[in-house]
């Protein structure tokens, strides 16, 4: 194992040939139960954030992921777990998940409290600044389709170069007092601040173990075994796909399923949460790989839904983030945003969207709620994405799609063309409060990296919406 230790540190070396050496690290130190495999695994990790953040476009990055285990981060966290560690786990799992949306908020981190120390400090936040916007372009334009390969390759060689750049402004920032950790994954101590409002459910799926984390605010960790392998997860999850995009979904398949995982899952969950959450309070599940294709809060035939207030999150960062933002405004300014029959592709028009919309703005008490509405007729792309900028609470009602070849360019269909994930990215929604998605395809992600959760209910909440 020293050997593979060598030359995952080995400085000459690239960050690729590293990278796979600490992979073989991994596999060994697993296969003969080495006492190295958690500082494997954390290496690993670290080593992957850096070669993936070293890819230029946003879909480049997405394929490169494709190259490495995508239970990377969840084996990690089983590693801690079954070292007795659920701290460590917690921190590894989130430093291993949910790499491209970690990338694009460290480009965009607010360093405000630095520049104003002194002219020094000042220099290197505008330096900071401008090597940050520069790397968060490819976020702001498109795929590398219809370019030539000497022009794809010299814009890559730019960006490693920025790369470098960046990340030696990074070290300088780190050695001013209270900035050491600056962009370093983060701690428990700090991961924990995610259960302010409520526990936060980490469910993890991984090949040696299956297993659930409760995080809260001001106690330990609560740690659990769930009584279920990776293979049966695996099974049930191909059977849940297989059913909901069946035209006419079987609902007592539904439930045999969603049963199965109260039986083994939740229900193990909940008998903790008794003990330490009130009833009809809110929580938050954390789902890994399998789990992220389940509706859990459909479990026990709706047992769960009369106990707790069902929630989701990505990651502990992004609903952190999210709670950060300042509330812009003291009034509540609510579009209802309805596209029934998009005039591109070969959607079927939907029925109720219009009156949906307008249903919407009966319910809804005037004042304080400022009311826009959209119809089918007005909710072009552009204007669509213009009033969800204007309004921090939405409500959007249309059909959504999940593209498993280009996450990113998932999208909600607008009458004119597609409102895409790329436009969420680019769109200024800090500080909004409330999204309803009334649309399909909202939170599948891509199957093949679950873990990455590359979905447009993600991108709303990885950019600032908070609920």
């Amino acid at each position: 194992m020293d050997h593979y230790r060598l030359a995952a540190h080995c400085a000459p070396a690239s960050l690729l040939q590293r990278l796979q050496s600490s992979l073989q690290w991994v596999k060994h130190a697993e296969e003969h139960q080495h006492t190295s495999a958690l500082d494997a695994y954390a290496l690993s990790l670290q080593l992957l954030d850096s070669h993936i953040s070293a890819t230029a476009s946003v879909s480049a990055r997405h394929q490169a992921r494709k190259h490495f285990p995508p239970d990377l981060s969840v084996n990690a966290a089983s590693c801690a777990l079954r070292q007795g560690d659920v701290c460590r786990a917690v921190e590894l799992l989130e430093q291993g998940r949910a790499l491209h949306w970690a990338q694009i908020a460290r480009f965009r981190t607010s360093l405000d409290d630095l520049r104003s120390r002194d002219p020094l400090a000042e220099a290197l936040v505008k330096r900071f600044r401008d090597l940050s916007a520069m790397l968060d372009r490819p976020a702001q334009t498109s795929f590398d389709e219809g370019r030539s390969i000497t022009t794809v390759e010299a814009e890559a060689q730019r960006y490693r170069y920025l790369v470098e750049e960046w990340n030696k402004v990074v070290e300088e920032i780190r050695t001013f007092e209270g900035f050491s950790r600056f962009l370093l994954p983060p701690l428990f101590a700090d991961l924990r601040e995610a259960a302010r409002e409520g526990p936060v459910i980490i469910l993890i799926a991984s090949r040696f173990s299956c297993d659930a984390i409760i995080v809260l605010h001001r106690r330990s960790p609560v740690h659990l075994r769930l009584q279920i392998t990776l293979a049966e997860i695996g099974a049930l999850t191909i059977k849940h796909l297989k059913n909901i995009h069946q035209l006419d979904g079987n609902d007592d398949t539904f439930g045999e399923i969603m049963d199965k995982l109260w039986q083994n899952v939740i229900r193990p969950v909940v008998r903790e949460l008794k003990k330490i959450a009130k009833k009809d309070s809110r929580i938050w599940w954390c789902p890994t790989l399998y789990f992220t294709s389940f509706p859990l809060h459909s479990a026990g035939n709706g047992a769960l839904s009369k106990l707790f207030v069902s929630s989701y999150t990505p990651s502990l960062r992004a609903l952190i983030k999210a709670r950060t933002y300042p509330k812009t405004t003291s009034d509540v300014q609510f579009a209802a945003i309805g596209q029934a029959k998009p005039l591109f592709a070969s959607w079927k028009p939907l029925k109720c969207v219009d009156s949906e919309v307008e249903e919407i703005e009966k319910l809804l008490p005037k004042p304080p709620v400022l009311f826009t509405k959209l119809t089918s007729s007005e909710s072009t792309k552009q204007q669509a994405l213009r009033t969800i900028q204007d309004h921090q609470w939405f409500h959007l009602s249309c059909h959504g799609n999940q593209d498993l070849g280009e996450p990113f360019k998932s999208h909600f269909a607008m009458r004119d063309g597609p409102l895409s994930l790329l436009d969420i990215i680019d769109a200024d929604i800090s500080g909004h409060e409330f999204a309803f998605l009334s649309a399909c395809q909202t939170a599948m992600g891509d199957l093949s990296s679950p873990d990455e959760v590359i979905h447009l209910a993600a991108g709303l909440q990885f950019m600032g919406v908070k609920s």
